[in-house]
């Protein structure tokens, strides 16, 4: 009976591990002396993002920009390898802010410490945001991500917490 009940939580547990996660960049770093920071919620299951908070800050080239929204382009759709942000939800995005960012690895709903290992800044250079890489623009030097599945890992401590009270009954 106790392995069975062990062998059902830990079949609970790892589906709990599969929800999505909250990213954070952490010192992404631009060629112009810009930074950049936020999070994102990513869902490996559906690729989709979610909750997007992306600042970055002036550099000699560009303005910093705030970023919440997926690029509606279709020559970049979001994927666990990269994805493209624009600052606005507008019907024409031309000349406003948009962003490039490459993971060195595809993200997961376990989280974990990737990479970030190429990216772009610049401006849509039309409606659709189709090409954001009008000039000027500068280039992501590096930057990493990082998420712990927090609300999976509460969860299994509390199950395990469970388990011991019951066996010691």
């Amino acid at each position: 009976m106790r392995q069975s009940l062990t062998l059902i939580l830990l079949l609970v547990a790892g589906s709990a591990q599969a929800a999505p996660v909250t990213w954070t960049i952490d010192s992404l770093l631009f060629d112009d002396g810009g930074t950049g920071t936020g999070t994102f919620v990513y869902d490996a299951n559906t690729n989709i993002y979610s909750d997007i908070s992306i600042v970055t800050t002036a550099g000699s080239v560009l303005g910093g920009s705030v970023y919440s929204f997926i690029n509606p382009g279709p020559l970049s759709p979001p994927s666990a390898s990269g994805v493209a942000l624009v600052s606005s939800d507008l019907a024409d995005l031309t000349g406003l802010p948009a962003i490039g960012i490459g993971f060195a690895t595809a993200l997961t709903n376990t989280g974990g410490l990737i990479s970030i290992d190429a990216g772009i800044e610049g401006t849509c250079v039309n409606a659709g945001c189709d090409a954001p890489n009008a000039f000027p623009v500068r280039n992501i030097l590096s930057g990493q991500l990082s998420a712990i599945p927090v609300p999976a890992a509460v969860w299994l401590f509390a199950s395990a917490l469970g388990l011991l009270g019951w066996l010691r009954r």
